[in-house]
């Protein structure tokens, strides 16, 4: 078993902490910003999340290629030549930000006018929101790239303080600010703008202080490997785009607004699952990228494994938990009640589908840790061939909940064919080992836990014993998951004994 260093074991922690933090105010806060502004205007944040999930389309691999770049150099200790890197990724990223921003002003109109419905917001206003929501990606666009070389050097604690305050001023600051001045889900989207001006700047500054030394040149072979790495990414990041925003982008043009919204809800209360294994993977791949850069495939191999189990714990706990608070968030939605889609029946559809992702994402930060993204592009070029001509048709003939099923099934269907030949090439030891010890022990132990917690804990409760339930359920199945593992099992063992000591 893998020592986990204080270094990584601060920086899971400090990411657990921001994350948790962003996460809770994120997903509390969309059920308030639901019931307070209503329906449709709702649909229009929905409309700004999938917009933000497009913006990896206008990146064109620069932040995922800059942030392997940064940990690649980081640990030959080229702290000169990541500050080089960094400068060198800034000039097209402001670029590519500013074509996004632009684009989306051009294009508010016929959006406006031709694809967004609703009974209760004016097209004018639809217009301005979308020119709103092009400014704040932009900035946002430009955060993200200083924010993923923080998270490169391990600078993850000052990453993720300002991500969390970023996460609360965009959520509860700006609906605060909507409510009193009355501007509704137009001062929402106002506020938007100037938090994330300050995001930037939050990123930039901690950046600054940790870079306080002089370039050093990159030399040529090697960046024009870090150019071709991002390149591929962006070939991916357009894969990924048509895999995962299909549905959203055929039902925000079928669905009146405010059933949008309703989906929209759901599907963000799922990505409790994303937000939960995010820090998990942020503090892995830096360090997966250096262990196999150094040719420490057993330490690599132990680490993967650990990564997946604690994956595992934390999806299963996650939909436990939004199992439990069901009742009180739908208690929390009493103007949905005239709509037909049920949000909390969608959201336990794609977290279950959320899993699965989180999974192949894993197998994704193996490949990049190694630099090697053909085989991912393969796959999920199949993948893309196959689910979205499904996603689209379900989602025109057979409505809302059903495109849900369907995307978390052929997720699933995924995992089940494509990790096991990716783990046969680049997984030391191959992929059943790795099932055996590393997925199916906390998956069954995660899956038994959940339905006896469900079972016994009561439902239906008044709104805070509710929410204190599903955070109980949420946290002995994610604990139980995890002591299953018996890599994971040792290590707290081992920390605990020193604790002690």
């Amino acid at each position: 078993m893998m020592p986990i260093s204080g270094r990584l074991r601060n920086n899971l922690s400090a990411n657990f902490l921001g994350t948790g933090v962003s996460g809770v105010v994120a997903l509390v806060s969309a059920p308030i910003i639901f019931r307070a502004l209503g329906a449709d205007a709702y649909g229009m944040v929905g409309v700004y999340l999938l917009l933000q999930g497009m913006m990896v389309l206008f990146d064109l691999g620069l932040t995922p290629g800059l942030a392997r770049a940064v940990a690649w150099h980081r640990g030959v200790d080229g702290w000169g030549q990541v500050l080089t890197l960094i400068r060198l990724a800034e000039r097209p990223m402001f670029a590519l930000a500013l074509a996004f921003m632009l684009g989306l002003m051009a294009l508010s109109g016929f959006i406006s006018r031709n694809w967004l419905s609703s009974a209760q917001v004016p097209v004018a206003t639809i217009q301005l929101l979308l020119v709103l929501m092009g400014a704040a990606l932009a900035l946002r666009m430009v955060a993200g790239l200083q924010r993923a070389a923080l998270m490169a050097i391990e600078r993850q604690p000052q990453a993720n303080l300002v991500q969390a305050l970023a996460v609360t001023g965009r959520t509860l600051g700006a609906l605060g600010f909507a409510l009193l001045t009355g501007t509704g889900v137009l001062g929402f989207f106002v506020v938007q703008v100037p938090i994330s001006l300050l995001e930037w700047w939050g990123y930039r500054k901690f950046l600054g202080l940790a870079l306080s030394r002089s370039p050093e040149p990159v030399p040529r072979d090697e960046l024009r490997q870090h150019i071709r790495f991002g390149l591929g990414v962006a070939g991916l990041a357009l894969v990924w785009l048509l895999a995962s925003q299909a549905d959203k982008l055929v039902l925000s043009r079928l669905l009146p607004l405010a059933e949008f919204g309703a989906y929209s809800l759901g599907a963000h209360i799922a990505s409790a699952v994303i937000i939960a294994v995010g820090p998990v993977q942020a503090a892995v791949l830096p360090r997966l990228t250096r262990l196999i850069a150094g040719g420490e495939e057993s330490q690599a191999r132990s680490l993967y494994g650990m990564a997946t189990a604690m994956t595992v714990a934390l999806f299963a706990g996650m939909v436990v938990g939004i199992w439990l608070a069901g009742p009180a968030v739908v208690s929390m939605l009493a103007p949905v009640a005239a709509i037909d889609l049920k949000p909390m029946q969608v959201a336990l559809v794609f977290a279950f589908g959320n899993g699965a992702i989180a999974l192949v994402g894993l197998a994704y930060q193996l490949q990049n840790a190694r630099g090697q993204l053909r085989v991912h592009a393969i796959g999920a070029f199949v993948q893309v061939v196959i689910q979205v001509p499904v996603l689209i048709w379900v989602a025109t003939t057979s409505g809302a909940l059903a495109t849900a099923i369907a995307f978390s099934a052929m997720n699933w269907l995924f995992v089940a064919l494509w990790i096991p030949l990716v783990h046969s090439r680049f997984l030391n030891g191959g992929n059943l080992p790795w099932l055996r010890q590393d997925l199916l022990p906390p998956l069954v132990a995660g899956a038994i836990t959940g339905l006896v917690l469900i079972g016994m804990l009561p439902q239906s409760q008044p709104l805070v014993v509710q929410g204190v339930l599903a955070l109980l359920g949420m946290g002995l199945t994610a604990g139980v998951t995890l002591i299953s593992h018996s890599g994971m099992r040792g290590y707290l063992l081992g920390w605990g004994a020193s604790l002690g000591s």
